[in-house]
């Protein structure tokens, strides 16, 4: 208990001090005047001041941060004169009436306290989280009916859009849409409003466009620094017979949000803008300078026909995910890049560039935002479109001719109400600043629980290592564990987080001995989990998933789903008695015997000749992983391996206490019950209630598999099934993922040196993660591990497409 005092003032010729104190005992002192007294009652009133100094502190404080507060967001004239905001003063000439009424920088500081990536982050985990099949339909009705969304232009029914994600950036069928082909215009890149369109002021000097009449932004800061491409004519606005134009056009969340080629271009470089988030609708871009220059922006540049030709997606509020076509890897608005805001992250395509014909998918929102053009035409190109016009998709927007009534519409721009977003409003109230100091709070609280934690790649010298390790590392640096939890706490999360809703088509396979085992096969996604135009084919490539000690296909689904969107075909390999399968013979799968495995391999090639192999393995699959490709060596049939959370030496962990002794116990709880499920076939080759009196999986396993398989002793059976037997036989590509917070597999048992010798060996440590485990996200969780897997394995396959040999 805390201790606290009470102090009562009495009259000054007494006073009475009443302490009350933690035990409960009260003292009851009196002092009269004098020497004794005055002493008394100087120590009283100086432990007084020392006590009660906080109220005056906090009051002050209080008073100075409201004065402050109400200073920002009430300038006076001039205030805003002397004070604009620093997009302003980077513009050339002097500011226009309208700019002088926009927010000063002190205002737009205040504006950026609040956490808009952050909280954009988090409704993208929202929007990605899987809902369950009755609620899809009735819900993106209810979406539909408030945004007036098409829904007669999906490629596929509302039940196949498995989260909020997948409908907004729903696909259209084939021939919803139709694009203007003729060479005199340009094609709408989306459906969508016109908020802007005019030339771009070139005339002192400064390139300079409108996001609302008399508001002005640089090209150069919107941009980046111009490109080698990019003509000084063009960017002065000098070459003869040309102009620069420009188009603004905001997408609203009922539209269609996939971005295409407006014209024939080549894309020669692409320019990610990490930014603000700030709302993209009138009321912003009337109090916000340089509003599209703030925000988080991807830009694809490059040049057409007629010269210079940029294509850039802008980011608000809620809309931080921008994806690219041909860059899938590319992901905005991440917790590694809130650090780099401001800065240009760049990629120049080689051999000159990327091709893009007319009506090709460029990119595409999460939500919706705003898409702006800015090109080089000939002088004489007309809009055929105004501020406020409903675009769809593949119409034109202009040709290279003007008519008398198009003469003064070139130059009207205009920023017309485009909804759809939170903006700030001129007057704050008590609720907002109320608000921003508990998002501030909760920012810091999650800045400081989810700082960086470690994470490395460690691998043996080799082209293919080197290679995988250099593609692999943004990936790696953008792994942020869910910062709520440790070791323990995801392992319970792994059976507690709800698996992707995944449908498997089952095959029993008869294995030489008259036992069963089962291929459980991944039905294709009909809706948006596949790739955009990537269906399965013949030839896809199968991942082949091995489950963990007890588990099965069902524990697999949401790895499943990630291998479809990846354009694998997965199969789940469920040994004897596993998947509610029935047991054929008194039999079950040793830990490391390969034999059952051999046979399902060779099932699924008889069934895919065409397809190339790949083994992923969770924890005790892991094990068996590694055992099929050290007894194979150069003649397996897998082509690369992933092991998560393996635990390397079997023999060392179960039996010489590598293991947390509770996950022994409970690892023997749920061995037990897989036994008492299958009592019946084994009673004759197993002494049930023996077995059932073990508290170890060391004494399981002498009292089950070593007697099933007829061992001598416990270390023969292990000398057969160590998965670490034929390490050194390994000949394909193979990945270990650990965490050192594993409380099942610890990092003690890791072995460095194997990584280290090995040339096709990789592993990726992390400090968080634990057994199986990886999770992402604050609220809706989702397993790095299964994203690490995939994008190994395909950036092995690129490797080994470009060096066959490999």
């Amino acid at each position: 208990m805390v201790a606290t005092s009470v102090f009562l003032r009495v009259p000054r010729s007494s006073r009475a001090v009443l302490a009350v104190r933690s035990s409960g005992s009260r003292r009851f002192s009196t002092s009269s005047s004098g020497a004794s007294g005055a002493g008394g009652d100087a120590r009283m009133e100086e432990s007084i001041l020392a006590r009660s100094w906080k109220i005056p502190a906090a009051s002050g404080f209080a008073l100075i941060a409201f004065l402050q507060f109400y200073h920002l967001n009430n300038p006076s004239d001039e205030e805003r004169k002397s004070h604009p905001a620093a997009a302003l003063r980077r513009l050339p000439g002097d500011r226009t009436a309208f700019e002088e009424t926009m927010v000063t920088q002190r205002q737009l500081e205040s504006m950026k306290l609040f956490p808009y990536r952050a909280a954009s982050r988090l409704w993208g985990e929202v929007h990605n989280k899987e809902l369950p099949v009755w609620l899809r339909a009735p819900l993106y009705k209810a979406w539909t009916f408030v945004f007036d969304c098409k829904l007669d232009e999906m490629r596929y029914p509302l039940e196949d859009y498995c989260n909020l994600g997948e409908f907004f950036s729903r696909p259209l069928k084939d021939g919803a849409r139709s694009f203007d082909l003729r060479p005199d215009c340009i094609a709408s890149p989306v459906d969508g409003t016109v908020a802007s369109i005019g030339v771009v002021d070139a005339s002192s000097g400064v390139p300079t466009l409108e996001q609302i009449k008399g508001a002005r932004y640089r090209l150069d800061e919107f941009l980046g620094d111009t490109p080698a491409f990019f003509s000084a004519a063009a960017q002065q606005g000098t070459d003869v017979g040309k102009k620069m134009f420009h188009c603004v056009l905001y997408l609203a969340p009922g539209d269609y949000h996939r971005i295409h080629a407006p014209v024939d271009w080549q894309v020669a470089e692409r320019r990610h803008f990490p930014g603000n988030l700030f709302p993209v609708n009138k009321v912003a871009a009337r109090l916000i300078p340089s509003l599209f220059v703030e925000n988080e922006r991807v830009a694809l540049l490059g040049a057409w026909k007629f010269g210079f030709f940029s294509l850039t997606a802008v980011g608000a509020t809620n809309v931080g995910s921008i994806v690219v076509a041909n860059e899938p890897e590319l992901r905005t608005n991440t917790k590694v890049q809130d650090a780099l805001v401001g800065k240009c992250l760049s990629n120049k395509y080689p051999g000159g560039g990327v091709d893009a014909a007319r009506g090709d998918e460029m990119a595409q929102f999460k939500l919706g935002s705003t898409v702006v053009l800015v090109f080089e035409a000939p002088a004489d190109f007309a809009f055929t479109i105004k501020p406020g016009d409903k675009l769809i998709l593949g119409k034109s927007i202009g040709q290279f001719y003007i008519r008398d009534d198009q003469a003064t519409r070139v130059h009207r721009t205009r920023l017309m109400p485009l909804g759809g977003a939170v903006v700030f409003s001129e007057a704050y109230t008590a609720a907002a600043v109320a608000l921003l100091g508990v998002a501030a709070v909760s920012t810091c609280a999650m800045l400081l629980a989810a700082k960086k934690t470690h994470r490395r790649i460690v691998a043996g010298d080799s082209k293919l290592n080197a290679f995988v390790a250099n593609a692999m590392q943004p990936l790696v640096d953008r792994y942020a564990p869910t910062w709520w939890t440790n070791g323990h706490v995801q392992v319970v999360l792994t059976f507690l987080v709800p698996q992707a809703s995944i449908a498997y088509r089952r095959e029993v396979l008869t294995l030489r001995d008259g036992g069963h085992a089962s291929l459980d096969w991944a039905v294709e996604a009909s809706g948006p989990r596949a790739r955009s135009g990537q269906r399965l084919q013949d030839d896809s490539p199968i991942a082949v998933i091995l489950h963990g000690l007890t588990g099965c296909s069902d524990s697999m689904r949401s790895l499943c789903a990630e291998a479809l969107v990846h354009g694998y075909r997965p199969v789940v390999f469920n040994k004897r008695g596993h998947g509610g399968l029935k047991l054929a013979t008194p039999k079950l799968q040793e830990f490391g015997c390969v034999q059952d495995l051999k046979e399902g391999i060779a099932r699924i090639e008889q069934a895919f000749p065409s397809s190339k192999l790949y083994g992923i393995g969770f924890s005790a699959g892991s094990g068996l992983l590694c055992s099929y490709l050290g007894d194979t060596g150069n003649a397996s049939r897998l082509d690369a391996g992933v092991l998560i959370s393996p635990g390397y030496n079997a023999f060392d962990l179960f039996c010489r206490g590598r293991i947390h002794r509770f996950y022994d116990f409970l690892m023997t709880l749920t061995l037990k019950r897989f036994l008492v499920a299958h009592q019946e076939h084994l009673r004759d080759v197993v002494d049930v209630p023996a077995a059932l009196r073990a508290t170890s999986i060391r004494e399981f396993d002498e009292r089950v598999y070593m007697k099933m398989h007829g061992y001598k002793d416990l270390e023969a059976y292990w000398v057969s099934n160590n998965p670490t037997r034929a390490l050194d036989n390994i000949m394909r590509p193979s990945l270990c993922i650990n965490a050192w917070d594993d409380p099942v597999c610890t990092k003690e048992t890791i072995l460095y040196e194997q990584f280290e010798r090995n040339p096709l060996a990789m592993l990726i440590e992390t400090e968080k993660g634990s057994h199986c485990a990886f999770y992402e996200g604050h609220v809706f969780l989702k397993s790095w591990a299964h994203t690490a897997a995939m994008e190994y394995l395909d950036h092995v396959r690129r490797f080994q497409h470009a060096e066959p040999t490999v």
